[in-house]
């Protein structure tokens, strides 16, 4: 009740069972006035229909939950949202309410005005629920979105870098064979005057190839530092995305329960009916047996 606003059953309950028949004086008046035999009434629906309301909600919510523990990415709960809409109770016009309290008279019809405004209730918070489990499914698909193209970005930067270092050993391993070349070369028996314009050709080849290899070097060291950052923002927002996974789980067991309390708002309802169509007949029989005094009293006395 502290949470989402739902009434206590009790209460619904307290305002059912308040009233208290009037003596009659007919047996089968006082047997249809009796407690007992509304109570056997109102057990007997009770217990069929919440049998059969029970067991539709108890499934829908087991195919959510299996629903949102298969996905990873962008979790949804528009099946339950969509189960939750069909169970809402259409709204009743507030001028109708108003002539229907002006004409009660018994202390039933007034709990069943009373509880007609706590559904009413009820079904304005449901609504309110809903669409903050719209929006967070709204802000939780895009995050996952998010995440999936930074994941991308991510992989495509972690290639690059795959096929520079590639490239970058090839290079490693041609310098590595010039300078095997330039040693046989020096120690070799065969030498002459073009030995030393090749050594410093080779020399010059190697120190330009250094530099070029030492620009490439700086600027992959920057970009690694421009994936680590991607890689921190792509991991908060992971971080966030579980925790609004978190927050709509317990937002759909809150719906749970708000839907449970509902269906046993609607078998009170119906026993409030059944209630009210055995006090219809009693007034008829009581009525029926006044008319029949008047008649018999307005019949002369025979002499």
């Amino acid at each position: 009740c502290a949470r989402g606003g739902v009434l206590p059953v009790g209460e619904l309950a307290g305002g059912a069972s308040s009233w208290e028949p009037a003596p009659a004086e007919s047996p089968a008046a006082a047997a249809a006035l009796s407690p007992d035999h509304g109570a056997r009434r109102g057990t007997a629906d009770l217990g069929t229909e919440v049998a059969e309301t029970r067991a539709p909600k108890e499934r829908s919510v087991e195919m959510q939950e299996q629903t949102a523990g298969q996905r990873d990415e962008g979790t949804s709960p528009e099946p339950m949202l969509k189960n939750l809409r069909r169970l809402e109770v259409p709204r009743k016009d507030n001028s109708n309410d108003e002539d229907a309290v002006s004409e009660l008279s018994t202390p039933t019809d007034l709990s069943n005005t009373k509880e007609t405004k706590e559904s009413n209730n009820e079904q304005i918070m449901i609504r309110k629920l809903v669409q903050e489990v719209e929006r967070r499914t709204e802000a939780i698909q895009k995050c996952g979105s998010e995440i999936v193209k930074l994941r991308r970005k991510l992989q495509d930067s972690e290639d690059h870098n795959l096929r520079l270092q590639h490239e970058l050993s090839a290079i490693k391993q041609q310098n590595q064979n010039d300078f095997d070349e330039l040693l046989a070369l020096t120690g070799s028996e065969a030498w002459s005057e073009s030995i030393p314009d090749a050594i410093s050709s080779k020399m010059a080849a190697v120190a330009k190839a250094y530099n070029q290899q030492k620009e490439e070097n700086a600027l992959l060291k920057e970009r690694n530092k421009k994936l680590e950052k991607i890689y921190e923002i792509a991991k908060q927002q992971e971080d966030k995305y579980l925790a609004l996974r978190r927050g709509q789980r317990a937002q759909a067991e809150h719906l749970r329960r708000v839907q449970g309390d509902l269906g046993r708002l609607d078998a009170y309802k119906r026993t409030i009916q059944t209630q009210e169509q055995v006090i219809a007949r009693l007034e008829e029989l009581v009525e029926q047996r006044l008319r029949a005094e008047q008649q018999q009293r307005r019949r002369p006395s025979s002499p």
